[in-house]
């Protein structure tokens, strides 16, 4: 099993090649929505316009009342569109890092949301019974693809499903929602069983709603196990993609390292490896996918 957590962390691990964070720890617990936090160490680097992060949330100081440990800062939650929570003590409070828990999971989730458009997919089912009055049934299949398989329960104690044949089946994407609610109509051009299943497996993209550190991989999204290293990469590279876009800035300067040292495109050329490794992996899980779902007849 892989959890939401360790593919954030994996992710820091690419983006940041081991360097640390500054990090505190929060002293006491606090609700959801709160606007201060204690912290349980000195307060180096943390300043009005610090930006902490604990687990998927940020937080924007404000003001502090010290810098020694237990001193108390006063904050915006839910900072960058984060979600509220609440957190116990003992919470590893990151400070000011160059990556957030929350990004790294934002960005996440938009990597699993488009791999369809790469040519991964799940498969999933969905039955209904066979009416010999009707050749046209709704299909209640959420972001379908392309159907896989229809097979049809055959009468009997043999418990045979019989595969029908491609040229068997008709399917519109775009059916008349007054006659069926999901706009997918399938269509049998051969006959089933009265009062019998048909069931339609069918290709599908992934769910993106991966919100909890703890929430398992693969049961939330459908991405199987082989391929999780999938979103690390894409997550990776895109987190890279905009950071040379930093040095057009004018109105300030935004690191301190110089020129000859981190020269224009370095960060660009930095992310290159990523995105080669994250195409490779691409290609490596539809070639699995072809193998466990090969194309139907």
């Amino acid at each position: 099993m892989t959890i939401f957590q360790e593919l954030i962390n994996d992710t820091r691990d690419y983006l940041m090649t081991g360097q640390p964070d500054k990090v505190n720890v929060l002293h006491a617990d606090v609700i959801a929505g709160a606007t201060t936090l204690q912290l349980r160490h000195e307060l180096k680097g943390v300043d009005a316009g610090t930006r902490l992060t604990i687990d998927l949330e940020e937080f924007h100081v404000i003001s502090k009342t010290g810098n020694t440990p237990e001193s108390t800062v006063t904050v915006i939650p839910q900072f960058g569109g984060s979600s509220p929570a609440a957190h116990l003590a003992g919470a590893l409070i990151r400070v000011s890092p160059q990556f957030s828990d929350w990004r790294i999971a934002r960005r996440i989730n938009k990597c699993i949301e488009t791999l369809s458009g790469e040519g991964l997919f799940r498969i999933l089912s969905t039955d209904f019974l066979y009416n010999p009055a009707q050749a046209g049934y709704n299909l209640d299949a959420d972001d379908l693809i392309d159907i896989w398989r229809v097979r049809y329960d055959y009468p009997g104690p043999n418990n045979n499903w019989p595969v029908l044949n491609a040229r068997d089946y008709y399917l519109d994407q775009a059916a008349d929602i007054t006659e069926f609610p999901d706009s997918k109509q399938l269509v049998l051009r051969v006959p089933g069983y009265p009062g019998h299943k048909i069931r339609v497996s069918y290709r599908s993209g992934f769910s993106a709603t991966l919100s909890s550190p703890t929430q398992d991989v693969e049961v939330i999204t459908g991405l199987h196990i082989s391929a999780h290293d999938i979103p690390v990469l894409g997550a990776a590279y895109s987190l890279l993609a905009g950071r040379d876009v930093k040095r057009s800035f004018l109105s300030r300067q935004p690191e301190p390292r110089r020129q000859d040292e981190v020269p224009p495109g370095a960060a660009t050329n930095a992310m290159m490896p990523l995105v080669e490794k994250y195409y490779r992996a691409i290609n490596r899980e539809i070639s699995f996918l072809n193998r466990r779902y090969p194309q139907q007849l």
